[in-house]
């Protein structure tokens, strides 16, 4: 069977886009996270030293990490929202004035048979068999 896609529907491609993206922000924010709060707890223990001439961060190792995790959703809600949403109304655009992508679909073939498939108009009734 050859399908056709013609057009994909906004919202849903933004829900499913933004949930990945921000699975992946998330494991990305949780790396990025404890990089920054090893370096600015780093930087804070070596402020305090008294020979040390590093200006003395005020957010410390938790907002370090926090930074990180503010970045990691500022990327998945960019990528998630906007460039998803740039990219399906680019396709529908360009599937309307040139067809959409053409899709070939195969039955897989069973061994066991035919499924058969019942359909019963009230509770009361029995299933009619339809093949």
């Amino acid at each position: 069977m050859l399908y056709e896609l013609k057009k994909i529907d906004l919202w849903s491609a933004i829900k499913i886009s933004f949930m990945i993206n921000a699975l992946i922000g998330l494991g990305i924010g949780l790396l990025i996270g404890a990089f920054f709060a090893l370096i600015f707890g780093l930087l804070g223990d070596a402020a305090s030293l008294e020979s040390a001439e590093i200006v003395n961060l005020p957010l410390g190792p938790l907002g370090g990490f926090m930074l990180g995790m503010v970045y990691a959703l500022i990327i998945a809600v960019f990528n998630g929202i906007i460039m998803t949403s740039i990219a399906v109304i680019l396709y529908n655009l360009f599937a309307g004035w040139l067809g959409g992508i053409k899709i070939n679909v195969e039955a897989e073939k069973s061994e066991i048979g035919q499924p058969v498939m019942t359909i019963a108009s009230s509770p009361n009734e029995r299933p009619q068999e339809r093949i």
